[in-house]
């Protein structure tokens, strides 16, 4: 299955969209009030109950979870596109950040671009 969000595959701009580009909205089960989504997801064999929620859904969807929205990919073709490190950067940004204080800048915990040096990596 190719990756439907191929930036070469985009159709040209009409003289409507100018300069702006069309967003498309991703899919989401309908939402309960206090619950969001929750309802959706199977406690006993949760990874079923995302894969039923892909069948339906397609391979990129959002539930709504108590305090947040996860966006879930389903697809290989994808995660490798939402992985590449051309078009994408790391965020580091809550408790990472703060865990910066003990592991200083490791694999998660680096600032993108951020570089350490061999000589200081265990000091």
């Amino acid at each position: 299955m190719a990756c439907p969000y191929d930036p070469k595959a985009t159709p040209a701009l009409t003289a409507s969209q100018s300069q702006s580009t069309k967003e498309e909205k991703i899919p989401q089960p309908p939402s309960h009030y206090f619950i969001g989504n929750l309802a959706d997801i199977d406690p006993a064999s949760n990874t079923q109950s995302f894969w039923q929620l892909a069948n339906i859904y397609g391979e990129i969807y959002q539930l709504d979870l108590p305090g947040r929205k996860a966006i879930i990919c389903s697809s290989y073709e994808l995660v490798n596109e939402l992985c590449d490190p051309d078009r994408f950067e790391k965020a580091v940004m809550g408790p990472l950040e703060e865990t910066r204080a003990l592991l200083k800048d490791g694999l998660f915990t680096a600032y993108p671009g951020e570089h350490v040096s061999s000589s200081n990596a265990f000091k």
